[in-house]
């Protein structure tokens, strides 16, 4: 494949130990409409897509797998030889979720359970949110003890590009998107925080008035970040998981002549071009992937 195997983020799916608030939270709060309920797991969607979020209930808040979109069948055929070539097992060979198509799963460095698709049924009805209803999810945070080795796993499995180097790390995209995976370094594992775009500023405000008519409140933001250049504002929930919502991002259409940025990690600026505060307690929030076994080869 000359094109990169990868074109979306799609969905996130998580467990939680509050299955019932974490719902409250997804339909009042976040607008996002209940689509299907599958065995275990409830779906949710901003729009026409079957899912963007899954919840499940959990003996403790975990992140479960990330979904990624393939570029086709011809794409998810391509990772499938990947996969084989590298000698990595899935953890199935069949999509893990509902209203898929097609589909397989693998666990990728320390404990990340990617579902990489095609074919997402997009046929759920136009609705009136309650809430602060996004356009689309848009991506994911990570923070790993060897962030290197991931950014190195993802641009080499799945065709991800850099486009910020931040300390150890690194901000990728798979798209247009500046970033569709953040990669920082720190322990535990866990995902940081999932983010989901607004058409603009003004929505960041309104998120900021919903919290609190429900006396809850953002933990940081609006800010612009000096990374990917998108206004942003955060709160907290399904367990200590990080919220994004954001509007504006930087797009990089000419791969050809596009140098990725570097910015130090004890610089402010990549965070926040308006603010200069500690991030303190901002970088201890997250949920750790589930454990989880993968297929014996035959």
């Amino acid at each position: 494949m000359t094109r990169p195997i990868i074109s979306a983020i799609g969905h996130v799916a998580l467990r939680v130990t509050d299955l019932e608030g974490a719902l409250w939270t997804a339909t009042n709060v976040m607008g996002l409409r209940e689509s299907e309920r599958v065995g275990e797991w409830v779906y949710l969607t901003h729009g026409a897509d079957h899912h963007s979020l899954q919840l499940a209930a959990g003996d403790a808040d975990r992140l479960d797998h990330i979904g990624l979109e393939a570029d086709g069948a011809a794409g998810l055929a391509e990772l499938r030889t990947r996969l084989e070539a590298e000698g990595i097992p899935l953890v199935s060979d069949a999509p893990l979720d509902a209203g898929i198509a097609e589909g397989l799963a693998f666990q990728g460095p320390e404990g990340f359970t990617f579902e990489v698709y095609t074919g997402m049924r997009r046929d759920q009805p136009r609705y009136a949110p309650t809430g602060i209803r996004p356009t689309r999810f848009g991506h994911v945070n990570l923070y790993v003890a060897d962030p290197a080795g991931l950014v190195v796993f993802l641009q080499r499995l799945l065709d991800f590009r850099i486009s910020d180097h931040v300390g150890a790390g690194a901000f990728l995209r798979c798209n247009a998107d500046h970033h569709g995976i953040g990669v920082g370094q720190a322990e535990p594992t866990r995902v940081h925080h999932m983010a989901w775009e607004v058409e603009g500023i003004a929505d960041l405000a309104r998120l900021g008035d919903v919290l609190d008519d429900h006396d809850r409140h953002l933990i940081w933001g609006p800010v612009r970040h000096g990374v990917g250049r998108n206004v942003a504002a955060y709160f907290v929930d399904f367990g200590s998981l990080i919220v994004e919502y954001y509007s504006d991002m930087q797009r990089i259409y000419d791969e050809a002549t596009f140098e990725p940025g570097r910015w130090e990690r004890e610089d402010p600026r990549f965070f926040s071009l308006w603010t200069r505060h500690d991030l303190g307690d901002f970088r201890e929030h997250g949920l750790q992937p589930v454990a989880r076994e993968t297929a014996a080869r035959a």
